[in-house]
């Protein structure tokens, strides 16, 4: 993910998305507490730089097992999994936005939590939620 920065693709798979590999388990053992939580917010952020590479679709996955053992799904996983405040209900086709790559642009369509958006130079699909939680978007 360091290298992606600046780059975009049509699809991205992130796997392996559970805790030791995501946080990275050398993140655990640092003594200073201040340091194990800016180098697990470095770690958050990387991911954040991976999951804004997609330009149409986002896959992330997490094992149930791994080396015969159970793994845990990443709490990065959960932020994402927690819906915003704000209910779907109240997004409207004609709701104006900002994304953070894409500029400024207003939604066409919707159907569950994602929205079509109709940006300056394109369309696009996206998850409203997931882009709200993570401050990619915001409604204007």
């Amino acid at each position: 993910m360091h290298s992606a920065k600046g780059l975009e693709f049509r699809y991205v798979y992130i796997i392996g998305i559970n805790e030791g590999t995501i946080p990275h388990e050398k993140s655990y053992d640092i003594d200073d507490d201040e340091k194990k939580a800016e180098q697990i917010e470095e770690e958050r952020r990387l991911m954040y730089v991976g999951m804004t590479r997609a330009e149409e679709s986002l896959t992330l996955s997490s094992p149930i097992n791994k080396y015969g053992k159970k793994a845990y799904e990443s709490r990065f996983l959960n932020d994402i999994k927690n819906p915003t405040k704000e209910d779907m209900k109240s997004v409207k086709i004609g709701d104006k936005l900002y994304h953070k790559s894409f500029g400024n642009g207003r939604i066409v369509g919707k159907d569950g939590d994602m929205v079509q958006v109709k940006f300056k130079n394109e369309g696009k699909t996206l998850d409203y939620k997931l882009c709200m939680r993570n401050d990619i978007m915001k409604k204007l």
